[in-house]
């Protein structure tokens, strides 16, 4: 793969921190902790959709969530991952982020993977789902266990 890996780790930050601050609105509307976002929506204990008090739209939908900021029509997709973690990727949207087909998605990953840049953001989890093993412990493992192949960002500091 061609691409400069600077230029793909300053993109992921931008999105991270994006998501960072459209998860955090998020937590203030709900008044819930960050990481409790995706069990009480998948628990159906919290709106679907809706506007907070700042104006910003918020839609579920599958594992994750749209968010819109009414003043200025900036979208942020946010994903969500084992252990409620908001600051996820799954493959094909990691590639759209960063302006990368679809058909892209795996190599990029791959890529990213390689360079010690993501990494997946659960492994004794999705190594779990993978082996086929689909006894969980509680509703969280169950609920974890569908987003057991997301990826997350490593900074810096930990990379190789």
């Amino acid at each position: 793969m061609n691409v400069n890996l600077d230029k793909l780790i300053k993109g992921i930050e931008i999105i991270v921190r994006q998501k960072k601050i459209a998860v955090d609105i998020l937590a203030d509307h709900f008044g819930i902790k960050r990481e409790n976002i995706f069990y009480k929506y998948m628990m159906d204990e919290i709106d679907h959709s809706g506007v907070t008090e700042e104006g910003v739209k918020f839609m579920f939908h599958g594992y994750g969530c749209s968010i819109i900021d009414s003043k200025s029509d900036s979208r942020v997709e946010i994903e969500f991952g084992p252990e409620g973690n908001c600051l996820v990727f799954d493959k094909n949207t990691l590639a759209h982020c960063l302006e990368f087909s679809i058909a892209e998605s795996e190599g990029l990953s791959s890529f990213l993977l390689s360079n010690g840049v993501i990494e997946i953001a659960n492994e004794n989890l999705f190594q779990k789902v993978k082996s086929g093993n689909n006894s969980w412990e509680s509703v969280r493992e169950d609920i974890d266990s569908c987003v057991s192949d997301r990826y997350i960002f490593k900074p810096k500091a930990l990379r190789n």
